[in-house]
């Protein structure tokens, strides 16, 4: 499996400025809690809002992303799962996608069915 294509100034710092990740390898971390941060080209950074992607899909994330839903689904960048695992509580075929091992076995946990992939592949 290749990496994504890499974009400029994008990288996450896990835990200290010194651990510099790339893509899935920085998904990986904040999925399994590590704190991580982005830090831009011009110097600027912020935390990674993880503790948000990781929780249960929210009632706007169901109204805009799951309701919509009523056939088979495919969540491209399905991240830990939220909508995807949402959709398999409806009864929706459902498959994720992602790059981060990490967030193929949250999907996975969640009883939704994720593959680890690169689209763009």
């Amino acid at each position: 499996m290749t990496s994504p294509p890499r974009i400029p100034g994008d990288v996450a710092h896990a835990a200290s400025p010194r651990s510099v990740l790339h893509c899935a390898d920085a998904f990986d971390a904040a999925f399994a809690g590590r704190p991580c941060r982005v830090v831009r080209d011009d110097g600027s950074s912020h935390v990674l809002p993880t503790w948000l992607w990781s929780g249960d899909a929210t009632v706007s994330d169901l109204a805009l992303f799951a309701d919509p839903c009523h056939g088979a689904t495919l969540d491209i960048g399905c991240g830990p799962g939220r909508i995807t695992g949402a959709l398999a509580v409806r009864g929706i075929e459902v498959l994720g996608i992602d790059t981060s091992a990490q967030a193929v076995r949250l999907t996975r946990a969640r009883g939704a069915m994720a593959l680890q992939r690169d689209v763009f592949d």
